[in-house]
């Protein structure tokens, strides 16, 4: 069924199928129209921006992320991340599979200077390199079956006895014990440094 409606841009008189009413659809008479709106929206997204000085960074005011801290600004009824589109406003358009990652480590930041397009992957050395990454490690983790002590006294007895005798004392793979002392893991502890 279809029902009759008034442009919320151009004022003009259409008719929309009532199921995008009723989602919240079926405001614009025209693409023309949903082009004009969306570039008013626009326009309101710097308006939830603290724009401070070119270093600074320039904080979103509008809706965050609780669960990560990034802003969110609506265009459509569609949440963006607000400095994914403030790189784009300023900057250009980043392919879907590309991101648009701080420099100064702030997600609510939609300064342009701050941001840079980059893969995950891209993003991901980022935070290693900055010492950033929230992993957890040693014993913080829930399936670690070692003590820190329990590891040293593993890496101790490297040569003293084989790889599998010491997991079998331990009670692990003889593949953990390897990599215990090849240090690829349990890296925190620095051991052999």
């Amino acid at each position: 069924m279809k029902i009759q409606r008034n442009c919320v841009v151009c004022n003009s008189l259409f008719f929309a199928e009532s199921s995008r009413v009723n989602a919240g659809l079926g405001k614009y008479c025209s693409h023309r129209c949903t082009g004009i709106d969306q570039r008013n929206s626009l326009k309101d997204f710097w308006s939830y921006v603290d724009i401070k000085g070119p270093y600074d960074c320039w904080l979103y005011k509008g809706t965050i992320n609780k669960e990560r801290g990034y802003g969110v600004f609506y265009l459509n009824n569609k949440g963006i991340r607000a400095h994914r589109l403030a790189y784009e406003l300023m900057k250009g358009f980043l392919d879907e599979e590309m991101l648009s990652c701080h420099t100064c480590d702030n997600p609510p930041c939609c300064n342009p200077n701050h941001l840079f397009e980059g893969t995950n992957l891209d993003n991901n050395r980022d935070m290693i390199i900055k010492g950033r990454q929230k992993y957890p490690c040693g014993v913080e983790k829930k399936i670690s079956k070692l003590t820190e002590q329990q590891v040293i006294e593993i890496y101790n007895l490297k040569g003293k006895l084989s790889q599998s005798k010491i997991g079998e004392i331990y009670d692990i793979k003889q593949a953990t014990v390897f990599d215990i002392h090849k240090g690829n893991t349990w890296k925190h502890l620095q051991l052999g440094s």
